[in-house]
């Protein structure tokens, strides 16, 4: 019985320090990557839903627009290489 009560007393102290020294989430601004050119439909839609992350998570979303990426996919799918 001795050893039950120990073994709940260290799990009730895990669980509580735990939660104390947890930080809120997320601690950084949110970055949004948006693979397609500026100024287009995606760019927009990308805004969009930044402001909705930004009210719901209340954290700083910021759109990152990375036009390399849609390049290199196409690059990948006229190599005819294949992702597993």
């Amino acid at each position: 019985m001795g050893s039950m009560l120990r073994l709940a007393g260290v799990c009730i102290g895990m669980v509580v320090s735990a939660a104390v020294h947890s930080q809120p989430y997320p601690t950084k601004p949110i970055r949004l990557i948006v693979p397609f050119t500026p100024g287009g439909g995606s760019d927009s839609i990308g805004r969009l839903i930044a402001q909705k992350l930004a009210t719901a998570f209340g954290q700083q979303v910021v759109v990152d627009i990375r036009t390399e990426i849609a390049k290199w996919r196409k690059v990948v799918k006229d190599a005819g290489i294949r992702s597993e």
